[in-house]
């Protein structure tokens, strides 16, 4: 189930990080402590800037582009 409605919100989720990126960051805390490790391991891989699930800004000019 969250795998589906992950993949199906990927895009609007990551749209609000680029505006809030700290709104971003407690979000994806929260929903990755609650994910298995099935889902962490797959959404390792589809979204590696997720860092064992903590958002890390490569270069802040990127993070907001």
């Amino acid at each position: 189930m969250f795998e589906a409605e992950f993949e199906e919100n990927l895009a609007r989720i990551s749209k609000l990080h680029k505006k809030h990126i700290k709104n971003g960051l407690y979000y994806w805390e929260f929903i990755y402590s609650w994910m298995t490790p099935e889902e962490k391991a797959k959404l390792d891989i589809v979204n590696p800037v997720l860092i064992n699930g903590l958002y890390e800004v490569q270069n802040s000019s990127n993070a907001l582009s």
